[in-house]
């Protein structure tokens, strides 16, 4: 089983109530609540509960519109010396578009209330259309950082054009006689502005640099979010890994010269097979 952000499917448990439609058990309604999950210290590098999930997810966006899906909530909770634990308010997660693909929703360490220290998900779905369900992992506490922190300023990189001016300490990959620098990660914009722009005018078929990038390399995308606006797409950063490990591909030996030739000369095609 896929699953994404790096997270291993044999160490990380996933819940869910989708049923496939030519299954012959019937779909029924489905409520699951997760164990407590302890809460780190609150400190400013961890300001967000993260919960990796797919499907149809209500929620309401920073216009206060509500979207609709399926029950999946945060609930806050205090575990006392004597080992009880004490229910407190849950919380509908921030969502940055209607999709089932899978994202991270995101709750803010903000809304807990002060004497919370423990966290758990509840989750109903007691709709059985097929395209309502949803999927979930536990709930996580991811330390953050700054983008500059994690690229570094040397790192080669994708930049899509809507996205290169907000990040000039980025270096671009490189490209020198002909030969590309392999990028080891893409900065791309909102979802909207890759499907209308950027996977278009960077394709193969266009001859953007897609021609060689997914020939070669395959993508994992990497959290990110927009510091103190949740609710923003702002664009995401993927990870590009090489198809074949670097130690199995040695590096291309490169010659460089001068050839003097006549101005009708013509060598012939770029030969695309042996």
């Amino acid at each position: 089983m896929f699953l994404p952000f790096g997270l291993d499917p044999a160490r990380t448990p996933v819940m869910g109530s989708y049923n496939e439609p030519s299954s012959k058990e019937p779909r029924v309604a489905a409520k699951a609540t997760s164990a407590w999950y302890q809460l780190p210290p609150r400190t400013a590098d961890r300001p967000l509960v993260t919960v990796a999930a797919a499907g149809a997810i209500w929620y309401y966006d920073e216009e206060h519109e509500f979207h609709y899906g399926q029950s999946l909530k945060l609930q806050w909770g205090v575990h006392r010396p004597d080992g009880s634990f004490q229910a407190l308010d849950a919380v509908q997660p921030i969502d940055v578009f209607a999709q089932y693909a899978w994202r991270n929703l995101r709750f803010p360490l903000a809304w807990a209330p002060p004497e919370a220290n423990v966290a758990r998900i509840v989750a109903d779905d007691p709709n059985l259309s097929d395209d309502q369900w949803f999927g979930f992992t536990p709930p996580r506490v991811p330390t953050l950082q700054t983008a500059q922190q994690f690229l570094g300023a040397q790192t080669p990189v994708l930049m899509d054009i809507a996205t290169a001016a907000n990040f000039p300490c980025q270096r671009p990959f490189s490209e020198r006689l002909g030969v590309a620098e392999l990028p080891e990660y893409r900065i791309l914009p909102n979802v909207k502005q890759v499907v209308v722009s950027s996977n278009m005018w960077q394709s193969a078929q266009k001859g953007g640099p897609f021609l060689f990038i997914q020939a070669l390399l395959r993508t994992s995308t990497i959290p990110t979010y927009l510091r103190d606006d949740w609710y923003r797409d702002w664009g995401s950063i993927e990870k590009y890994n090489p198809v074949v490990p670097a130690g199995q591909a040695p590096v291309a030996t490169i010659d460089q010269g001068t050839q003097r030739v006549f101005g009708f000369s013509r060598p012939g095609p770029i030969r695309a097979l042996p």
